[in-house]
């Protein structure tokens, strides 16, 4: 866990860009100090710090420990929590306009000073298109580009409570981005080593996140954007543990519920509040 002051100035290293592309490519130095250097990457803050939280979920899952969510979010309160996203400054910033403002300000930061500095790209004005599309082929297991920060991306979709309410089809994209930046920061004190992918086939089957650990075993999560479940949401699931056969540990639609239920062998509908729940006693 990361605890303490955080610097307010912006970092390049507060994004993940995932995929073959790296568009921010620290300048060649003369020494390669290795062995005298530790890169550590800053991510905003996740819902485990902000409920002061020190469980692993991925962990507990392939340990076969679903934790039990300790403070859930649900309806509008989870709306809430996506939308605020995890950046301290953001975060301190109740009335959403500021909030909204704080990160535009942020992204042109990064754009015009950090961007150009590091890696002296090209074409910075196309740099907001590349970060707010994400068209890249989606293939087996295949990392994608995703954000660290649902705030961050809601702002700069325009997107409010209020667009919410009147559009809720707008509210999976960012609750899926909110719960890749969940899992991504809880594999940085993780005790075992993992991999966040993707899965789609060419028949169309998907599950929005595959977590892969060194030993070749995974778990499939899907996230649903509602309290209730249908069974063409366990469609993913059902083929990528058909394929995975017994790699796959356990298969979890993550849900804006209450109660942790079985739907089959190794499958598991999951109130969302868990990812930053408490160890079963």
């Amino acid at each position: 866990m990361r605890h303490g002051k955080r610097d307010t100035l912006p970092s390049a290293g507060r994004f993940l860009l995932t995929g073959s592309a790296n568009l921010m490519t620290l300048p060649l130095v003369a020494d390669s100090l290795a062995g005298r250097m530790e890169t550590l990457a800053l991510y905003p803050f996740s819902q485990s710090e902000i409920h002061h939280q020190t469980t692993c979920w991925l962990d507990a899952v392939f340990a076969g420990n679903i934790p039990v969510a300790a403070e859930p979010l649900l309806g509008e309160a989870l709306t809430e929590a996506v939308l605020c996203g995890g950046y301290p400054e953001a975060l301190t910033r109740t009335n959403p306009r500021r909030r909204q403002t704080w990160h535009q300000q942020y992204l042109d930061a990064l754009i015009q000073r950090d961007v150009q500095e590091i890696a002296n790209i090209d074409k910075l004005g196309q740099l907001p298109l590349i970060w707010a599309s994400n068209r890249l082929k989606r293939v087996l297991k295949s990392p994608k580009l995703q954000f660290v920060d649902s705030g961050l991306l809601a702002s700069l979709r325009g997107l409010t409570s209020d667009t919410l309410k009147r559009d809720r089809s707008l509210f999976g994209g960012l609750l899926e981005t909110f719960v890749y930046a969940e899992l991504l920061k809880h594999t940085t004190w993780a005790e075992a080593d993992y991999q966040i992918l993707y899965y789609r086939d060419a028949d169309q089957y998907e599950v929005d996140f595959v977590v892969e650990n060194r030993a070749g075993e995974l778990i499939g999560v899907e996230v649903k954007a509602s309290a209730t479940l249908t069974e063409k949401d366990l469609r993913g699931l059902k083929r990528l543990a058909v394929l995975a056969g017994e790699s796959l540990q356990m298969g979890i639609i993550l849900y804006d519920g209450t109660e942790a239920m079985p739907l089959g062998e190794k499958l598991w509908a999951v109130p969302l509040s868990s990812v930053w729940g408490t160890y079963p006693t």
